[in-house]
């Protein structure tokens, strides 16, 4: 079987150097492992390395994959690469980099005003997932995979630059509140020696004066998005909003997952409900420093 794998080398008029053949035979070694890393230079051809095992774990040959990658322009990359072979492999990026063809501004804007029957990114979204092997950065992917059910499980996920993991996956469960937030929703930001007091000064004075914003904020957009059409200020406005929410549900979401807890037994309890809720951070970001909790 181990001859086989090389008939999956995805582009066929190019013969693999001695190098990449040695790595893929390595990898192959490791088959059944469900966790294999390699450090690999640039220039060796991962992504060539990667497409050959991942059409190898499959029947058909055509691959079965997601390859996660931190930057868009590694995912260029890959699409420059032209590893897809019979429209085996789609590349997805975040609504922003998508057009609406109605209104011909971006569609993570648009989207927010009105919705589009023929959104590019809808398209965009559903062609990726019934593609069998997807491209995708990771923040991106980390959405996906978590907020929706429409991507499923795959024989490979291949993580590039996979040094990089860790920062991304603590940066996606984090919260920033931030000194400009907290300008926006009219509080002074504080900084506090203590995890205990930190989540005192949240609960009761971030949040209450976020629900307060929001009430005010909601209405706003209500009546803007009723209009037509919109000056680039109102999209403007529409789009931070959108961030606003996302933010205020985030802590809505942690303050409740925290408030179910006993809380009287010390820092020790408390460390241990932050690790244990979805949002495993929060970082309290000021002008020159920061503390994370």
């Amino acid at each position: 079987m181990s001859t086989d794998i090389m008939k999956n080398w995805p582009i066929a008029k190019f013969e693999p150097r001695k190098t990449p053949i040695r790595i893929i035979f390595l990898v192959f070694q490791n088959w059944g492992n469900k966790y294999i890393i390699c450090e690999l230079p640039v220039g060796i051809g991962k992504s060539l390395i990667g497409t050959t095992y991942s059409r190898f774990l499959t029947k058909d040959g055509y691959g079965d994959s997601y390859v996660l990658v931190p930057q868009k322009i590694l995912q260029k990359q890959y699409e420059e690469t032209k590893l897809d072979q019979n429209g085996t492999m789609a590349s997805l990026y975040g609504k922003s980099n998508y057009e609406c063809e109605k209104t011909k501004i971006a569609c993570n804007v648009a989207s927010l005003i009105k919705k589009c029957p023929n959104c590019s990114h809808t398209r965009a979204t559903t062609k990726a997932v019934n593609t069998k092997n997807t491209i995708m950065n990771y923040t991106l992917a980390l959405l996906k995979f978590k907020y929706t059910e429409s991507f499923e499980r795959r024989s490979l996920m291949i993580l590039d630059e996979c040094h990089n993991l860790e920062s991304q996956l603590i940066s996606f469960e984090t919260i920033n509140i931030t000194v400009n937030l907290c300008k926006s929703i009219n509080i002074a930001f504080r900084k506090f020696p203590t995890i205990k007091l930190t989540m005192q000064w949240i609960s009761k004075t971030v949040v209450p004066a976020l629900i307060t914003y929001e009430k005010e904020q909601s209405y706003i957009i209500t009546e803007l998005k009723k209009k037509s059409k919109h000056t680039p200020d109102e999209k403007q406005l529409i789009k931070e909003f959108a961030s606003f929410v996302n933010i205020f549900d985030q802590i809505i979401v942690f303050i409740n997952t925290i408030a179910t807890m006993n809380l009287h037994c010390g820092i020790t309890c408390f460390v241990w409900g932050l690790a244990s809720s979805k949002l495993s951070h929060i970082s309290i970001h000021t002008d020159q420093s920061w503390i994370r909790v």
